[in-house]
This record gives structure tokens, C-alpha cells and sequence, in this order.
């Protein structure tokens, strides 16, 4: 006579230790995914803060050499003037040491200009509600009622001017705050800007 075997109990057993293995893959990979997710959110925002911080620099150097046009006769005392549409010679029109300014761009004549902000990088900016191309800039600009808040503030600092009467030299610094989450990221970036003589 033959006996026949039942397996059933450690069909039982094999099913749920195939179920415990699946868990824990599909946990470890679900996590892997998670944590690529969030370095690559992480990375986009470094990267529009980069941009954000090379377009203030570019600002800057486009106030210079929209003063160095329009006071071609007067460079030397003119290049560091905040706003080139006022005369170079009015008080407070130009950049201060230890000061912090806001980009803004005059919609009337398309020059940029500096205006004096707090002593914190608060100066929010804003998107453009165009999704395909989308436009970055600070609420003096382009207003709040058709824009959206970023997590991005912006502002630029004069550390140093070299000599500090009639420079020819001007040592910036552009400080970039973003939130991701609830956590605050802060990129700098610092260059040197000259005279054109």
C-alpha cells in the first residue's frame, strides 16, 4: 500500500514567506523611488535658484552699462548709479556698501534698475502663469493677480567698493532663498563688477 504525503501546510508556509519577500521588494523599491523623486525636485530648485542668482548678476552689470551709455561724458561718477533714468549727481541714486537692492525692471522703458531693499533676502519672486515658458521675476514687475508665488526670494548686496570714493570696482553678492518643504535652502553667489575704464 502506498502512502500519499499532504503538503498542504507547507504550501502555506512557502506562500507567505513569497508574500513577506514581495513586501519588502516592493518597500525597498517604492522608497528608492520616493527618495529619486525627491533629489530630482531638489535639483530643479538649485537650478532655478543658479539662474535666478546669474540673472541678478547680469542685472547689475546691465545698470552699469545702461549708465556708462547714457553718461558716456561722466563714467566714473556715474557707472554705480541705482537707477539710470534719475541724474547720477541726486543723492542716494547710488550704490552703498553694506546696502541690499531688488531688481526691477522699468516697464516703460525696459531699463533695470536697483531699488534699496530690507537688510533680509525676502524680495519674493513670482511666476507668470504661462506653464510652457515661464516667466520668473519679482512682484514689482509684473504684480500679483495674474502671477503665483514661488518659494523663492531674491536680493542683491553690495559687500565692498573698491576705493570707497570713486570706486572702480564693486564686490556683489546674490543671496537666493528657497523653501522645499519646510526646510530653507540658501544659494550665494558673489562676483566682481569694474568700470568699463
Amino acid at each position: 500500500m502506498k502512502y500519499i504525503k499532504i503538503k498542504s501546510g507547507e504550501t502555506l508556509v512557502e506562500a507567505i514567506v513569497s508574500l513577506a519577500i514581495l513586501i519588502i521588494t516592493t518597500a525597498v523599491a517604492s522608497s528608492t523611488v520616493i527618495y529619486a523623486m525627491q533629489s530630482v525636485a531638489l535639483s530643479r530648485d538649485y537650478l532655478i535658484a543658479q539662474n535666478l542668482a546669474d540673472e541678478a548678476i547680469e542685472i547689475v552689470k546691465n545698470v552699469r552699462n545702461t549708465n556708462a551709455m547714457k553718461n558716456s561724458t561722466n563714467i566714473d561718477q556715474c557707472w554705480i548709479v541705482i537707477d539710470p533714468n534719475i541724474d547720477c549727481s541726486v543723492a542716494g541714486n547710488k550704490l552703498k556698501s553694506g546696502s541690499w537692492y531688488i531688481p526691477k525692471l522699468n516697464a516703460g522703458n525696459n531699463n533695470w534698475t536697483l531699488v534699496k531693499g530690507n537688510t533680509k533676502p525676502k524680495s519674493q519672486i513670482y511666476k507668470s502663469p504661462d506653464n510652457t515658458y515661464p516667466f520668473y521675476s519679482h512682484e514689482s514687475i509684473i504684480g500679483t493677480s495674474s502671477t503665483t508665488p514661488t518659494n523663492y526670494y531674491r536680493q542683491i548686496k553690495v559687500l565692498e567698493m573698491t576705493p570707497d570714493t570713486d570706486p572702480t570696482s564693486v564686490l556683489v553678492e546674490v543671496v537666493v532663498k528657497f523653501y522645499t518643504g519646510a526646510k530653507e535652502n540658501e544659494l550665494k553667489g558673489v562676483t566682481l563688477i569694474t568700470n568699463h575704464e
